[in-house]
């Protein structure tokens, strides 16, 4: 009985110590990398981006803001017309078994009478 226990702890550390040293942190992500490109505008800092920018990429911007917003919509109005078809269907086919129960009951009681 005590070689029983002392295996289930043997195979449980060593499982555990499996899952730590999987689980355990890796270099690249304590250390992030340092860009190499300093000019991309994902490291350039707020007040350049907004500064820099022209009347015309505003209104292109805008745009592309509008056309993503109109896109958004048609897509949940889709979702919506597609989620109501679904509730539809099933609402019938709910209320169609329950006529084959209804008929099905029917015809119990007529034999057992």
């Amino acid at each position: 009985m005590h070689q029983i226990c002392v295996m289930k702890f043997i195979v449980l550390s060593f499982l555990l110590a499996a899952a730590l040293s999987t689980a355990a942190q890796t270099t690249d992500s304590v250390n992030p990398p340092v860009p190499a490109d300093k000019d991309n505008a994902t490291y350039k800092p707020i007040d350049t981006i907004i500064i820099g920018n022209s009347h015309e990429d505003s209104l292109r911007r805008a745009e592309a803001f509008s056309r993503n917003i109109e896109g958004l919509v048609r897509i949940q109005h889709e979702n919506r017309s597609r989620q109501k078809k679904a509730a539809i269907i099933r609402i019938v086919v709910g209320i169609g078994f329950l006529v084959i129960l209804v008929i099905g009951l029917m015809r119990k009681r007529r034999v057992a009478s």
